[in-house]
């Protein structure tokens, strides 16, 4: 690639029959060091949309899920990373649909605004991300939205993504009354959450408790009773906060 620009530089600028330049190619194949060398020659390149689908590089980048290439896309061009296709979609919906974790967290820390951004069709990235059943994506994206946003996106997914309520919460601590309100109860999962609510609040911690699934909470009475009987038998006194604190631990 070098030596083909050396050679002919004005071809780093050079379309083919569908409007794809060579940094698309490349970015299109995952090829970071086939990328610099024409963004090198062509700068402007690197927020050039083609004509098939008016996608920059950086779209191509994310569709391969190649991190040196979008990190290497998005030092040269940050504000690609809002940029759109004829469909409507920036690059971080097609990295959620993809699932790269990653490139999905690069793109959210140079335009966080995306993650709240619907494509063509009304669909967020979290939701692509959801659909696609990619849980280290879905992760980034739950800390990156609103939360509202968030808990309809995993209302929406149905079944499977209930347990991914919990890390919603666990991303969002603390949660005002009208957040802890959309929830659904029970809450699937939420056991695991319990301690990091508590270190906020016992308030916090109490809307935990108020959500556990029926089998959580049942276990956690049982706990609760086991631990006041070994207490009363060893006439050892502990401080409430510390007995909450080992009551929250009772999933662990």
């Amino acid at each position: 690639m070098r030596l083909l620009l050396e050679a002919f530089p004005q071809g780093a600028s050079a379309a083919n029959g569908y409007g794809w330049l060579p940094v698309h190619r490349a970015a299109h194949r995952g090829k970071a060091a086939c990328v610099s060398q024409p963004l090198l020659a062509a700068p402007g390149a690197a927020t050039a949309p083609d004509e098939e689908r008016e996608r920059v590089p950086l779209h191509w980048a994310c569709l391969a899920g190649d991190e040196p290439t979008v990190a290497l896309l998005l030092e040269a061009a940050p504000e690609a990373a809002s940029m759109v296709d004829e469909e409507g979609s920036l690059p971080l919906h097609i990295a959620a649909e993809q699932g790269s974790a990653a490139v999905v967290q690069m793109l959210v820390s140079h335009a966080p605004a995306a993650a709240t951004a619907a494509d063509g069709q009304g669909r967020l990235p979290l939701q692509l991300a959801v659909a696609g059943g990619h849980a280290a994506a879905i992760r980034c994206l739950l800390a990156a939205g609103p939360f509202a946003s968030a808990v309809t996106a995993l209302r929406q997914a149905g079944g499977a993504a209930q347990p991914l309520f919990a890390d919603l919460v666990a991303a969002h601590l603390p949660l005002s009354c009208r957040q802890w309100s959309l929830l659904p109860s029970p809450c699937l999962g939420l056991a695991g959450v319990l301690p990091a609510a508590l270190a906020r609040s016992p308030l916090q911690a109490a809307q935990v408790v108020a959500r556990l699934p029926l089998g959580d909470a049942a276990r956690m009475r049982t706990f609760a009773l086991a631990l006041a009987r070994a207490l009363r038998q060893r006439r050892i006194f502990l401080p409430q906060p510390l007995v909450w604190l080992i009551l929250s631990l009772f999933d662990a």
